[in-house]
């Protein structure tokens, strides 16, 4: 019995001195309605360049192409910037209780805690985006990396925008597990960052300089048939060991549900929006994800009557139609 309980202090033990020799030291800023929290090792001018910012290049795509009015700024969200791994900001519990506390959230459980983060697979994420009622955030990891610190934060700023307006609309249950919950977060939600996350890496990395202060950001119809027939070549062309189309998922069928669930498999997601930015053209695109981000729907389908004039079968029809002709 004494065996067991040293046993059990020594594992205590060993777990507060690994909690403690990974505890950074975070500190915040706020910037209207957004809080942002960085990690103390950040050089100072980088996070002074980042706040000064990252509004801009959020806002240069989103308001300026009319997908919506809500500028980053003026949402309630928290911004949370690690370097190396989101492990500093889950093991920063002392710098989370002072900000709590200094914000005035120290009452809610829920709020910047480690659990919040625990649930996702975070090691193999570069950022994440956790909806919470009261205080929504993203958390990015941005060493060395001056394009996906300002894209990422894009890229999931898309999910608070479809997010919050089901919520506002209360239309969030209409979408338990079933096709419209998976055609809404899998083909649509995860479709667009995915889709937007390739074509800024493919074609504006090695040009991040004039990418970042191009007040003009459009996503290319010749571009996007670039990443349309690289998709369809080696998605569908290539693959002789099973038919993705697009009809199944309608249908439910486990094995096409399966492949676009996975994040291995995303390419798929990513065709879907290649497509409607090459044969329906960016402004196409744009009313698409105006309406997710701002209007009421009660189902995908509606969504697809209002934006494409056609059923979401329909569409389906014709895009695996052009697929495999």
């Amino acid at each position: 019995m004494k065996k067991n309980v040293k046993f059990i202090i020594i594992i205590i033990f060993l777990l507060f001195i690994s909690e403690t020799s990974n505890s950074t030291n975070f500190k915040f800023i706020i910037n209207k309605e957004n809080i942002i929290c960085y990690n103390d090792n950040i050089n100072k001018k980088e996070i002074e360049e980042y706040i000064n910012f990252y509004s801009d290049v959020v806002n240069n795509f989103y308001v300026k192409n009319n997908l919506t009015i809500k500028k980053i700024e003026n949402e309630k969200i928290l911004i949370i910037l690690c370097i190396n791994s989101f492990d500093e900001w889950i093991y920063a519990k002392k710098s989370r209780n002072k900000i709590k506390k200094a914000l005035k959230y120290d009452k809610y459980v829920n709020i910047l805690d480690r659990e919040a983060l625990m649930e996702y697979d975070y090691k193999n994420l570069l950022s994440a985006y956790v909806y919470d009622s009261i205080l929504p955030f993203i958390v990015l990891k941005i060493k060395n990396n001056d394009f996906f610190k300002y894209f990422e934060l894009m890229s999931e700023y898309n999910h608070h925008l479809i997010k919050t307006n089901l919520i506002k609309n209360k239309t969030e249950e209409y979408f338990q597990y079933g096709i419209d919950w998976l055609i809404l977060y899998y083909l649509l939600d995860e479709g667009f960052t995915n889709y937007f996350f390739t074509y800024l890496h493919i074609f504006h990395t090695k040009n991040l300089g004039n990418f970042l202060y191009d007040k003009d950001i459009k996503l290319e119809s010749e571009k996007a048939k670039i990443l349309y027939e690289y998709f369809k070549k080696n998605l569908i062309k290539n693959n002789y060991e099973f038919k993705f189309y697009y009809t199944d998922l309608l249908n439910f069928k486990k094995n096409t549900v399966k492949i676009i669930e996975n994040t291995n498999n995303y390419d798929y997601i990513r065709l879907f929006f290649s497509y409607i930015n090459y044969f329906y053209d960016f402004d196409k695109l744009c009313e698409l994800m105006c309406l997710l981000y701002n209007k009421y729907y009660t189902n995908i389908n509606e969504v697809f009557e209002k934006v494409f004039n056609m059923s979401i079968n329909k569409f389906f029809e014709i895009l695996d139609k052009r697929l495999y002709n």
